[in-house]
């Protein structure tokens, strides 16, 4: 089979780089990131963060193909930062975000019925029939489109188990 091992997906060997810079001289204030072990999850999270950030011009991704393991990440900004401290100013409030989701998550006497967190999903509580409470996390679309949220995964929770319907 052509597929490589399972932990070769996610383990960083010797001599290997998490993330690989170059810059980019085909435009200016310009950087390309190569991110080793990391796939879509990561990468649309990255590139919709530093959207959000007004001094970068342009950020996309692409896996170069499925059986690698890997991310191309380009950043253009303006002369007033770096693609470098863009993305690193990104991964610190995804991290800031990322924290705030999972303590209100674990909280369970949250006063909202709704968590937003940012433009990229939205997770609400939900009675359902049955005794046990159910989390629905769904993606928030533009509001051009529609302000209908479609679930993606929704997570019914009991005392001794955790069950997840995609």
């Amino acid at each position: 089979m052509n597929a490589p091992a399972p932990f070769e997906s996610f383990l960083v060997f010797d001599g290997e780089k998490k993330i690989a810079i170059e810059k980019d001289t085909k435009v200016p204030n310009a950087a390309i990131f190569t991110v080793n072990k990391e796939d879509h999850t990561i990468g649309n999270l990255l590139k919709h963060q530093l959207l959000k950030d007004p001094q970068v011009l342009f950020a996309g991704y692409k896996c170069p193909h499925p059986l690698e393991h890997k991310f191309i990440l380009r950043v253009q900004t303006t002369s007033d930062t770096t693609p470098a401290d863009a993305l690193t100013s990104a991964i610190t409030d995804l991290m800031a975000e990322l924290s705030l989701f999972e303590e209100r998550f674990r909280s369970p006497s949250s006063s909202s019925s709704s968590l937003f967190c940012s433009t990229i999903f939205r997770v609400r509580r939900k009675r359902t029939a049955d005794p046990h409470e159910a989390l629905v996390i769904s993606l928030k679309r533009p509001k051009q489109m529609s302000a209908v949220t479609e679930p993606i995964i929704c997570f019914r929770a009991s005392t001794t188990n955790l069950k997840v319907f995609i």
